[in-house]
């Protein structure tokens, strides 16, 4: 054999490795790391176990609890148990329930999680175990994922299977455990990769996702657009706000230069009565509008050409006067 070196009835046993010896085709003992003497005439090598930690990818097809189909994608490593002290210390984990897999002893039972513990006599019973019992540990190992995946992912939806994948991997390593113990196996550590869906499920549920992100990015584009609307139409009122006391502030302004060239003309000309000063004052602004319309021709605009109906300019003017008054007062 590759892995054994012997010269004569001597042999070396690699590291990691054991020799299962059988004497006329019955067990005999296990043949350790390490020199070894085997009776040539009487014993022969069965076949070898290795105590290194070998990796297993498998896959389970199971069904959920809202009817959906999924396989469940689960990597198992597991080795060789070599004493009755590390059998020990799978059998003593308590067992993970945060879901209510597993907890009671009822339930327990029910699962066939059960200890052998005091049934393997020695260490080599364990290594005989592991390899006169079990013809094909992947098998096991994968007729236990079924029922258990099969029983498990019935009590949830397709939702909740992604929220509770540390749980389900936590359970199914103490089952695993619990059972596979009884014949020299230990399971040191289960990953559940993936959980593959349908095609037409996975899109149905990225369909969902992106309905969903589709409505709150318009209810965001439609807050958004409220509020900026509604700044535009407070500073809008803000701008007729302004531009109307600057409206009033100019007529106002106007009203105090009147009053102003009303008081000198009076004090040059004593005589003459308040409407006569304000057909001189309105006559003369009345021509300054005519000279400025004349001097900028792109903004020209047409008023009475006849200086006899100033008279009606400055009754308007007048009205518009007494009007803004009381507006202010």
């Amino acid at each position: 054999m590759e892995s054994l070196n012997t010269m004569g009835c001597c042999m070396c046993v690699p590291e990691n490795r054991v020799k299962v010896i059988e004497r006329w085709g019955k067990f005999s003992h296990m043949a350790m790391p390490g020199f070894q003497w085997l009776n040539c005439f009487t014993e022969s090598i069965a076949g070898e176990l290795s105590f290194q930690v070998e990796s297993y990818d498998l896959k389970v097809e199971t069904r959920t609890k809202d009817n959906v189909f999924v396989i469940m994608h689960v990597t198992i490593n597991t080795r060789i148990l070599q004493s009755r002290a590390e059998m020990t210390g799978f059998q003593d984990k308590p067992l993970g329930d945060p879901i209510g897999i597993a907890g009671t002893s009822k339930d327990v039972e029910m699962m066939g999680l059960r200890s052998f513990h005091d049934d393997v006599e020695d260490d080599e019973d364990l290594l005989y175990r592991a390899y006169y019992r079990v013809k094909n540990p992947t098998g096991l190992m994968k007729a236990i994922m079924d029922e258990f995946f099969r029983i498990e992912t019935m009590k949830f939806t397709m939702d909740q299977l992604f929220t509770i994948k540390k749980e389900l991997t936590q359970n199914l390593k103490d089952q695993l455990n619990h059972e596979m113990n009884e014949f020299g196996w230990a399971v040191v550590r289960v990953i559940l990769s993936d959980i593959e869906l349908d095609p037409h499920v996975k899109k149905s549920m990225n369909d969902i996702v992106v309905a969903e992100k589709n409505r709150q990015t318009k209810q965001y584009v439609a807050d958004a657009n409220g509020q900026v609307a509604i700044t535009t139409a407070r500073a809008e009122a803000q701008v007729r706000e302004l531009a109307g006391e600057g409206i009033a502030r100019e007529r106002q302004a106007i009203i105090n230069g009147m009053k102003e060239s009303v008081a000198q003309f009076k004090e040059a000309f004593p005589a003459a009565d308040p409407n006569t000063i304000m057909t001189s004052i309105n006559i003369n602004r009345y021509l300054d509008v005519l000279a400025a319309a004349a001097e900028k021709g792109s903004h020209t605009f047409i008023l009475p050409s006849n200086p006899t109906q100033v008279t009606h300019m400055e009754e308007s003017m007048r009205m518009a006067m007494l009007s803004t008054q009381k507006s202010t007062v």
